[in-house]
């Protein structure tokens, strides 16, 4: 009798185990911690008789369900604080365990030890060969942008790896002479080709004994604070580079505190229990001296050091714009506003992007500069032989700078169902073939403005499955059309918007 009320525990106990992960996945009963890291969704597999014939089907079901099952994510979390607690590894290719607890950035690690020019470049004089290219196309950019008011200069962000090595793993690691550190040989001939140039790893090697606390956390690739120190430099050599009076940072205080839900990289080791970083997170008080001048438009083509520029600063006080160009695939159309617009750079006129700015600045910490300008360079120098195109981004640029003529376009989105940066081409045909322009045919109110902000933010939730599949349930229980309920949404977004600026 005891052991027939064992197996029907048991079963019972199996069944339990069975069942909850198809109950969440289907009702989500449990609220659960996503996964920190780029998320890529495996699409759901569609059944046919030749994928099911070839074996594609199954394959693809395979990798479907073994992403979306209920309960994932505290599943992998556990399995992850297993390996890491008993064997100190870790499920992220990108990470690295240092001594002491410090994490560090593969390829970072990989360029330290000389390894790093091997995924990029067959051989040395290869290499030498690509960075004496990219630096001779750098140059001729300067040069051409400078007949447009535009100032070309590069900013190589720092490396941990470099400036906290005593920290590194050794085991199994082994310099390779025989290579070369691609960010100190662009950084040595963009010194030699006179290019304005900060080698931020250089200087933080110099300053890190010179200070009382570390200038990365330990638990962190990227910078916090001590990105102030670096933005105050580029800020003094973008005025130093034309002489405009741009404004200039003042550091006044630093702030040290411990905050556990202060986001550190390590987060993307999804462990169970966060590592601690005995490291204290500094905030670095910045004021801005601007007394009548000017903030600059500023275009950055960077990798993710850049975003500390908005964490660490009041950007809204130092630039009129600021564009991000991610990885020089992503556009982050001025990035500081509450409502940036986002594009891939295929989709846009980039040299109009470029020709709008003040200064134009290359960023990226050390690893990156193996692939250069990120195709940069060689773009826009392409861009400019074309003097159509020159002239097509030119006039989109002056409508852009005419308040009056810019808010008649934003109301034609609205009427023609286009983007702002669609709009802005066809009224610079209109000009250039000397048709009718848009903006004489615009009755501009702010009634209208408003509208076309609406209609443009309930496109895009349109696009948005998880922002619809709200919208709908919000839709039923309150009686309302899913029409009804998107309008309303999409006049909240437009208000807080205003509330935020």
């Amino acid at each position: 009798m005891k052991n027939k009320a064992l197996y029907i525990i048991l079963f019972a106990f199996l069944m339990v185990f069975l069942w909850i992960p198809i109950i969440q996945k289907e009702f989500h009963i449990f609220k659960v911690k996503p996964l920190m890291g780029v998320v890529i969704e495996t699409p759901k597999p569609s059944l046919t008789l030749e994928t099911y014939t070839s074996g594609k089907f199954q394959k693809d079901c395979e990798s479907y369900v073994s992403e979306n099952f209920g309960l994932r994510e505290p599943v992998i979390r556990i399995y992850s604080q297993y390996a890491w607690s008993f064997y100190h590894k870790n499920f992220n290719i990108y990470f690295i365990p240092g001594k002491n607890n410090w994490i560090f950035y593969f390829p970072a690690v990989k360029d330290y030890y000389g390894q790093e020019q091997s995924r990029h470049f067959s051989t040395k004089s290869e290499t030498i060969e690509f960075i004496d290219n990219e630096v001779e196309m750098m140059c001729t950019l300067r040069d051409s942008l400078q007949h447009y008011n535009t100032e070309f200069l590069s900013f190589m962000a720092p490396d941990k790896a470099f400036i906290y090595p005593e920290y590194l793993p050794t085991a199994y690691w082994v310099h390779d002479t025989t290579t070369l550190n691609g960010s100190a040989y662009f950084s040595e001939k963009l010194e030699e080709a006179d290019f304005p140039n900060i080698d931020m790893t250089k200087w933080f090697i110099q300053m890190k004994d010179t200070i009382d606390y570390p200038l990365f956390k330990r638990m962190n690739f990227h910078w916090d604070f001590s990105a102030t120190i670096a933005f105050d430099s580029l800020f003094r050599l973008m005025r130093d580079l034309n002489g405009m009076d741009i404004p200039q940072i003042r550091i006044d205080s630093l702030t040290t505190y411990i905050d556990d839900k202060v986001q550190n990289d390590e987060e993307m080791l999804n462990l169970l229990v966060r590592l601690k970083d005995p490291t204290p997170y500094r905030k670095a008080h910045v004021s801005v001296q601007c007394d009548g001048c000017h903030k600059p438009r500023v275009l950055f083509v960077s990798d993710s050091f850049i975003w500390a520029f908005n964490e660490q600063l009041p950007e809204d006080d130092l630039v009129a714009t600021e564009d991000v160009w991610y990885y020089n695939t992503t556009c982050y159309d001025n990035f500081h506003v509450t409502d940036k617009e986002k594009y891939d750079l295929k989709d846009i006129n980039r040299l109009r992007r470029v020709l709008r700015a003040d200064y134009v600045i290359m960023g990226a910490c050390s690893h990156q500069w193996y692939d250069g300008t990120m195709g940069f360079a060689k773009q826009i120098l392409d861009d400019l032989k074309d003097r159509d195109l020159v002239k097509k981004s030119l006039v989109m640029n002056e409508i852009e700078s005419d308040t009056n003529w810019i808010k008649a376009l934003k109301v034609q989105t609205a009427l023609l169902s286009k983007p702002l940066e669609k709009v802005l081409e066809i009224e610079a045909d209109n000009v250039i073939n000397q048709n009718a322009l848009l903006k004489d045919s615009t009755m501009v109110s702010e009634e209208a403005l408003f509208n076309a902000r609406v209609a443009k933010v309930k496109e895009e939730l349109r696009n948005n499955p998880d922002a619809m599949g709200s919208i709908i349930k919000k839709a039923k229980d309150r009686g309302l059309t899913v029409e009804e309920m998107l309008e309303i949404d999409a006049k909240w977004v437009v208000n807080y918007q205003d509330q935020k600026k």
